[in-house]
């Protein structure tokens, strides 16, 4: 059986946008917990659980958890705008003698498994970067389409975060124990994560076996 996934916004939280969900053939609902699992969340559930079993629709959960996105931090705290060729000096700093920087990306990891070459994906890839040049910490990257640069925007290695953890799995398995205890959800996911290193840790992260996977980035 096909699955088709509906994130679940504020927008549907009523009866008669579930049930028009369940109605056009959606048996998947997602739910983004990168602010946590309030109660609205869980009653939303519960209801939406409800509602499909009343109508005979077999009904799954997917609970997305967040993984740890890297972001960049603008001094002005004004947006940028970008054209396709723009060169972009990034650093760890915005105290840096002599180079003036366009944005900050302070996660000290990134510049353990950057390399020239790679592609930066920022804003959900809404704005890519080529890296053409790294140095003590200070990169320039070549833009590779237009747009528009805003603080605080996730940003992403093409390719190359394969075996490097960048998220702490010990807050991933205390948000399963508690996703587990309070909605017991048929599928959990972790966005921004290696798939690889999800398949070591899935055992020990995921007490319940609930089927562990790896969202797009």
């Amino acid at each position: 059986m096909e699955n088709i996934i509906i994130t679940i916004s504020p927008s549907v939280h009523n009866k008669e946008s579930i049930l028009n969900l369940l109605t056009c053939g959606a048996n998947v609902f997602r739910y983004n917990l990168a602010y946590g699992l309030d109660q609205s969340v869980i009653e939303h559930i519960e209801f939406s659980r409800t509602l499909a079993k009343k109508i005979g629709e077999n009904l799954k959960i997917l609970a997305d958890i967040p993984g740890e996105k890297i972001r960049i931090s603008i001094k002005s705290n004004q947006p940028i705008s970008i054209k396709s060729g723009d060169i972009l000096t990034i650093s760890n700093s915005n105290d840096v003698g002599g180079s003036s920087i366009d944005f900050v990306v302070k996660n000290q990891s990134f510049y353990q498994i950057v390399n020239i070459g790679d592609i930066l994906l920022v804003d959900d890839a809404s704005i890519t970067l080529e890296v053409t040049n790294i140095k003590n910490k200070i990169l320039t990257a070549k833009a590779l389409n237009c747009g528009v640069l805003e603080n605080n925007k996730g940003l992403w290695i093409e390719n190359k975060c394969e075996g490097f953890e960048l998220i702490d799995y010990s807050k991933v398995a205390q948000m399963c124990r508690t996703l587990e205890k309070k909605v017991h959800p048929d599928i959990l996911a972790i966005s921004f994560a290696d798939k690889d290193v999800i398949d070591r840790k899935s055992t020990r992260l995921n007490s319940s076996h609930i089927p562990l996977s790896r969202m797009p980035s």
